[in-house]
């Protein structure tokens, strides 16, 4: 729990850096001064990488010391130890190496100690001034590196974190986008439905007229019949027609229904554009901002040498 709180808490810190117009990129500086170690009090290499997670820091530098050695690094007591190796990078003097770790607001510390033939290195030490400086300029250069790499590391992971914000935002955008045009489109074929509809409707309105004078001349026409099952022969087609006609009826009124239901559909999918394209400025003012933040994660990455 306390290394999430710490990468919220580091990632926190660096937006607000880089957003300060006055912040630049820092410099990596390789410091050399005594610090208390599992050995006392010796000679060691500090330096401070920004921005870092403790952790992932810990794992990277395990795996830089153990390149091309086959001793393993061993955690004692939150110490990294690497015994009896020859790194040719620095020195083909056999040696130890023991990094502390310290954890910071917005970087991790490294003290970094170098046993060289039972002595801890340091550019003070005891050697003929020419080996001192070379040893001593290629651990500064070895840990500089890695310092260098690991910073760029997690630059490179607060770019990733807000390109990722500006791709959800630029798709939300999208979104919105598609469905205004579904929505449109949705519009046109409903617009035509209606004009269907409404001739239907027209149609049907004509031959329930048509039935209505077919009713009227049928009833006019059962005045003049004597003949009892005639009569009743009439009164049963009186009442299919009847019944022919209120179907109609019921069908022009279904028809309208939906011309209603199809306009009322309409309606709200006007306002859901309207509303969407409120939506879609106050992104797209949320895709500029965020552009900006990319480009200044890239020039803040980019400036890191």
């Amino acid at each position: 729990m306390k290394t999430r709180t710490f990468t919220l808490l580091a990632g926190f810190t660096f937006l607000c850096l880089w957003m300060n117009p006055a912040f630049s990129q820092e410099n990596i500086v390789i410091k050399t001064e005594k610090a208390t170690m599992s050995k006392g009090t010796q000679p060691g290499y500090i330096v401070e990488v920004p921005m870092v997670v403790l952790k992932d820091l810990q794992l990277n530098w395990t795996k830089k010391l153990q390149e091309n050695v086959k001793a393993k690094v061993i955690n004692s007591n939150n110490e990294l130890v690497l015994s009896s190796v020859v790194k040719t990078e620095i020195t083909y003097d056999t040696m130890s190496i023991y990094t502390v770790f310290l954890e910071k607001e917005d970087r991790v510390v490294m003290n970094v100690f170098f046993e060289i033939d039972s002595s801890f290195f340091g550019p003070g030490s005891d050697k003929t001034v020419l080996s001192v400086e070379k040893i001593d300029n290629s651990i500064q250069s070895y840990l500089r590196k890695f310092a260098v790499d690991q910073y760029k590391l997690a630059a490179t992971g607060a770019l990733a974190s807000q390109q990722k914000i500006l791709a959800e935002k630029q798709e939300e955008y999208e979104d919105l986008e598609k469905e205004n045009e579904k929505l449109t489109k949705e519009i046109s074929n409903l617009e035509n439905d209606i004009d269907k509809t409404e001739r239907s409707i027209s149609d049907q309105e004509k031959q329930i007229e048509l039935k209505n004078q077919e009713i009227l001349t049928h009833t006019g026409g059962m005045a003049s019949i004597g003949n009892a099952e005639e009569k009743k022969a009439a009164e049963q087609k009186k009442k299919d027609l009847e019944k022919e006609k209120n179907k109609m009826e019921k069908d022009r009124t279904n028809l309208k229904n939906d011309v209603s239901d199809m306009k009322s559909k309409i309606s709200k999918n006007e306002k859901t554009i309207e509303d969407n394209k409120k939506l879609m400025e106050e992104k797209q003012a949320e895709i500029d901002a965020q552009t900006q933040e990319v480009a200044k994660a890239q020039a803040y990455l980019d400036g890191i040498k």
